[in-house]
């Protein structure tokens, strides 16, 4: 899926391709669920790894995902 929607996959994403989650769940976002927002898109895009110059709403979904985490590993 990732290499149909153009996206550039170098050795490392090719050996770790759960660096990928986050781009394709945008993708999975638009093409299954009908999801035309494009700052929704960047939000889902963005919640893994962030990017410069985010707009808030992907600000928001970034600190959630990095909250989730935090909990996940706090419960270990």
């Amino acid at each position: 899926m990732a290499r149909e929607e153009g996206l550039i996959l170098d050795d490392i994403l090719e050996t770790n391709p759960h660096l990928l989650h986050a781009d394709v769940s945008a993708i999975v976002a638009r093409d299954t669920f009908g999801v035309e927002d494009e700052q929704v898109l960047n939000a889902i895009s963005n919640h893994t790894l962030g990017s410069p110059r985010m707009s808030p709403l992907s600000c928001i979904v970034f600190l959630a995902d990095s909250i989730e985490l935090v909990e996940a590993i706090l419960l270990l």
